[in-house]
C-alpha cells in the first residue's frame, strides 16, 4: 500500500507531491510526507482514501471522499477526460464522466482483483517504467479504458 499526498498552491496547482510505499506503517510515512511537503502549522489539510477518516479525526482535519476528489482533480487537470481509472493495491475502479466532467457511472472489481496495483507496479518495474513515466500516458488518445476485469470476473476472457 502507498501513501499519496499533494500540496496545492493558492491557484490549485500541484506544488509538491509524495508517493511512498508505507509497508503497513502509514502514520510514520504520513509524518515524513507532511515534512517533505513543507506543511506548516495552521495550513489547511484534508484526508481521503484508506485510513483517511482515522487520520482526519486524530488530526482534527476534514475527510474527503476519494471519488469526488478524483473527479475534481480530473476536471482541473484534464477537463476533456471521460474516465478515471484508479488501480490500487486491492482494487481497480473506473469512474465514467460525461462530456462536461460530471459523474456518469462507477464500476469496481470485487476482492478477486486484490493485488492488481501491486502486480502492475511489479510489471512496470520489470519494464523500467517509473511512476513518474506514467504521466506521459494521460493524454494518449489511443488508450481508451474499458470497465475493469479480473481473472475471476465474468467479463474477463
Amino acid at each position: 500500500m502507498f501513501l499519496k499526498a499533494v500540496r496545492v498552491d493558492e491557484a490549485g496547482r500541484i506544488a509538491a507531491s509524495v508517493y511512498e510505499r508505507h509497508r503497513g506503517e502509514p502514520a510514520g510515512v504520513l509524518t515524513e510526507a507532511l515534512d517533505r511537503l513543507d506543511v506548516r502549522p495552521g495550513e489547511p489539510v484534508a484526508f481521503t482514501g484508506c485510513n483517511a477518516e482515522l487520520f482526519a479525526t486524530q488530526l482534527q482535519a476534514p475527510y474527503r471522499d476519494v471519488t469526488l476528489c478524483q473527479i475534481d482533480a480530473v476536471r482541473r487537470m484534464a477537463p476533456d477526460a471521460f474516465a478515471v481509472m484508479d488501480i490500487g493495491g486491492g482494487s481497480a475502479t473506473l469512474i465514467q464522466l460525461d462530456g462536461k466532467g460530471k459523474f456518469e457511472g462507477y464500476s469496481t472489481n470485487s476482492m478477486c482483483a486484490a493485488g492488481t496495483g501491486s502486480f502492475l507496479d511489479e510489471q512496470a518495474g520489470r519494464l523500467g517504467i517509473s511512476y513518474e513515466d506514467t504521466k506521459g500516458y494521460l493524454h494518449n488518445p489511443i488508450l481508451r479504458p474499458s470497465p475493469p476485469a479480473a481473472p475471476c470476473s465474468p467479463r474477463a476472457t
